[in-house]
Parts: structure tokens; C-alpha cells; sequence
């Protein structure tokens, strides 16, 4: 509401320029404001009124040093009233002045104990500076002082959740909530604490409350990634375009869109999606990446490499862009560059045992037969997987190691007995009977006991 301002003849008495003052403040037109606020103390310097007004007007524009200064002011004028303490104290918490802060506070309660506001800043410093046993106290003071201040459940809240309190913390941000409507930051973090707390229905309604509340890209992007979650991929889809219209420079939501689009098959629409990102932050590697999957499942092998690339430049670590390009020159029969690659792979992982066994597979294919067997031993290590057991069973019939390959088969069933080798034992069976005037008598008396017996 606009309020009418008197005529600058019309102004006589300090009064008259501190009402006129209070209109502009209202109307938001501060240099005026502080104009008339400034003439009020010229006619009646010990207007405490307005140095306060004059005061959070400076803080408004920046000015702490100047706000700080007509507080003071104020508080000589009457040092028994409490109210100036706390908006100085205000001031110097912004400031970073925290222990003139926590006297002012101090003094505020000090001459008002049930002084809910006082309590509520006091609580909000002192779990800033860690002392949360005393904000708890100042925060439970002020509610119970004055149950309808909002901020005092809102601020509870954050320091259940920091305490991970997370039912404390939603009841809080629930009362706060139900005190203002409109308090979008008690219903959005409540919304966060219901998706960790996998209540992902309730999550997805407090952001669609929080959306009918203010239209915002980022509120339809965290309910898009709750949908995601839920496989809703059309949904989160919906919600990933809201938020573009919003704001079409949110290179987040087009990466997600883009994998949303890519769940749903819809490849060439996720690579447009991925490459409007791109032209926004190039330096992402996160959607050459993705890009690169959305390249592979159009069979454009030589695209997806030249993203992978891309990704491996922009993120060194990025142990599954080697991996997978390791893959596609694999299929592009550049059987080196495929192998440079699964080295790199694991070298940054030190642990996957797929980049192993796909590296000793090539190897085996290209008679590395050393190679390969090292690399099947080391992936064997890492992780005891039949299939690894099997792969080098396999190459060691190729070695006409008959013994290893048995010891091989014989781990398989230790680790799975369910496991069925009579298919293998055919192919054992085949290649010893083959070559068995070849095989030391001793291991050609353990391969029939394996034959035997499987």
C-alpha cells in the first residue's frame, strides 16, 4: 500500500518529519526517509525513535558501521529499554563481532527476561559459535515465552537436523510452517529431510506446496529428482522442463531432462538436451559423459568416444570414461588403445576387478597368453567371482595346463557346490583324453578323479 506523503511546506516539528519518514519507509523510498529522519534528530536531537528507524534503514542499505552508531545513540537515550540492544547485537552478529553481540544480547534479557526475540538471536549466535546445549535453551526460552514467533521453532529445527534429530527437526519446520504459510525455507528443508528419511511421497507434496507458494526452477528440479527416484521418468521429465522455463540457463535441469529422455529411449532428444548444457558450461564434464551413453545406444561409437574424451579431460579420475571407451575401441578393433585404457581404468580404481578381466579377455584374444593369465590372477584377488575362475579355466586349457585348469573348476564348485560343471567337464574331458599320452601321469590321475566326481 502506497502511502501519501505531506508537502515538505507542511513539515514544522521533528514529529511531523518522523511521520513523513514513516511513509517513505513504507513507500520504500529510502534516500527520502533517511532525509526526514535525519531533519527529526536536527530539530529534536534526543529522538530515540528515530535513530532506531534511521538505524535498520543505514543496516538496509549496508551501512552497518553508520546503524551501529545510531543504535548506540538510542541506547544512551534510554539504556533501560531493551529493544536496541537486540537490534544492535543484530548488527555486530552480522558483523562477525561475536562477543559484543553476545553482551548485547545479554543485556537485553537481562533487563527483559521474557524477552522472546532476545532469546531467539541469542540461541542463533550461540549455535553458530557450536554451543548448541545453550541455543537449545534460548530456543525452548523464546517459544515459551512466545509461542507464535516463528522463527524459534524454524531455527530448532535446523539445529535438530544438524544434530540429525530429523523427527525433532520435521516437527519443527511443521510448526513453523503452520505458524506462516508462506515460510518456503521450513517447507522446502522439511521436504529435503522427508526424501532422506525416504518418505518420498510426502517430500514430492511439500515441494509441490512450496511451488503453488513461489514458482522457482529449483523447487520443480528437486521434485523432478524425488519422481526420478520413484522411476517416475515422465514426471520428473515434466518437472525438469518447468524448471527450464523458468530459467533456460539451468544447465543442471537440462542434464537431467537429458537422462530422463535417456530412460525413456528417447536418445536423440537426451543428446540435444546434454549439448544445450554444454553450450552453457562447456566445462562440465558430467554431460559429455552422459552424452557419450546416449551416443553408444545410437550405435555412433565414434561420437560417444570423442565425448568420453572430452569427459576424461575435464575429470582425469573419472575411472568409467575409461572403462567404457575402453570398450568401444575394443569394438573398433583398436585392441592397443583399448588395452592403454583398461590399465588406466583400474590404475584409478585399484579395486574393479571388470576392467581386469575385460583387459586379460583381449589379451587372451591377441595370444598374450601371460598377459592374460596375470591379469585374470589379479582380478581373481580382488574379487572371487566364478566367472573369472572359468575365464581362466579356459585359458589355461588353451596352455594345456590341465592341472590349473582343474584347480580352477574345483574353486568354482567350492564357492557355488549349487553350480553345475558338467558342460565344462565335457570340454575338460575332451581336451585330457585329446592330449593324454601329453599330461604328467600324476595330473592325468587327477583329471579322471575330477571327471569322476563332477
Amino acid at each position: 500500500m502506497i502511502c501519501s506523503v505531506p508537502l515538505h511546506s507542511q513539515l514544522k516539528t521533528a514529529e511531523d518529519y518522523f511521520k513523513s519518514a514513516l511513509k517513505y519507509d513504507a513507500n520504500h523510498e529510502v534516500k527520502r526517509a533517511l532525509e526526514h529522519y535525519s531533519k527529526a534528530l536536527e530539530l529534536n536531537p534526543i529522538y530515540r525513535e528515530a535513530y532506531i528507524k534511521r538505524g535498520l534503514l543505514e543496516k538496509f542499505k549496508g551501512n552497518y558501521k553508520s546503524a551501529i552508531n545510531d543504535l548506540t545513540l538510542a541506547i544512551k537515550l534510554k539504556p533501560n529499554k531493551a529493544d536496541a540492544y537486540v537490534k544492535r547485537g543484530n548488527l555486530k552478529r552480522h558483523l562477525g563481532n561475536t562477543t559484543s553481540a553476545l553482551q548485547d544480547y545479554n543485556k537485553a534479557i537481562e533487563l527483559r527476561t521474557t524477552y522472546a526475540d532476545a532469546h531467539l538471536r541469542r540461541g542463533i549466535l550461540q549455535q553458530e559459535i557450536n554451543k548448541n546445549k545453550n541455543a537449545l535453551e534460548d530456543y525452548n526460552l523464546a517459544i515459551a515465552f512466545n509461542p507464535s514467533l516463528v522463527d524459534s521453532y524454524y531455527y530448532r529445527a535446523t539445529l535438530h537436523e544438524s544434530q540429525n534429530n530429523i523427527k525433532k527437526a520435521i516437527d519443527d519446520y511443521s510448526k513453523a510452517f503452520e505458524l506462516s504459510q508462506n515460510h518456503l525455507a521450513a517447507l522446502t528443508r522439511r521436504a529435503n529431510l522427508k526424501k532422506k528419511t525416504n518418505d518420498l511421497i510426502g517430500a514430492i507434496s511439500d515441494f509441490t506446496k512450496a511451488i503453488e507458494i513461489a514458482e522457482n526452477d529449483k523447487f520443480y528440479q528437486r521434485r523432478g529428482n524425488i519422481k526420478a527416484k520413484l522411476e517416475d521418468y515422465l514426471g520428473a521429465k515434466e518437472d525438469y522442463t518447468n524448471a527450464l522455463k523458468i530459467n533456460f540457463k539451468n544447465t543442471s535441469a537440462f542434464i537431467r531432462r537429458g537422462f530422463m529422455k535417456y530412460k525413456l529411449k528417447d536418445y536423440k532428444d537426451a543428446i540435444n538436451d546434454y549439448s544445450s548444457a554444454i553450450a552453457l558450461e562447456p566445462e562440465i564434464a558430467n554431460a559429455y559423459y552422459n552424452r557419450a551413453h546416449s551416443h553408444i545406444k545410437l550405435f555412433d561409437y565414434q561420437r560417444a568416444i570423442q565425448d568420453f574424451s572430452s569427459t576424461i579431460k575435464l575429470d582425469h579420475s573419472n575411472a568409467n570414461a575409461y572403462f567404457y571407451r575402453a570398450t568401444l575401441k575394443e569394438k573398433l578393433d583398436d585392441y592397443e588403445g583399448a588395452l592403454t585404457d583398461y590399465s588406466f581404468a583400474f590404475k584409478l580404481t585399484n579395486k574393479h576387478s571388470n576392467e581386469l578381466s575385460r583387459s586379460a579377455a583381449l589379451k587372451r584374444k591377441l595370444k598374450d597368453y601371460k598377459g592374460a593369465l596375470e591379469d585374470y590372477t589379479k582380478a581373481i584377488k580382488l574379487d572371487e567371482k566364478k566367472d573369472f575362475y572359468i575365464q581362466r579355466a579356459a585359458l589355461k586349457i588353451e596352455l594345456k595346463d590341465y592341472q590349473g585348469t582343474i584347480e580352477d573348476y574345483s574353486k568354482v564348485i567350492e564357492l557355488k557346490p549349487e553350480f553345475k560343471v558338467h558342460t565344462l567337464s565335457n570340454e575338460i574331458t575332451y581336451q585330457i583324453e585329446k592330449n593324454a599320452d601329453s599330461i604328467p601321469k600324476h595330473e592325468n590321475k587327477t583329471a579322471k578323479v575330477f571327471i569322476k566326481n563332477h
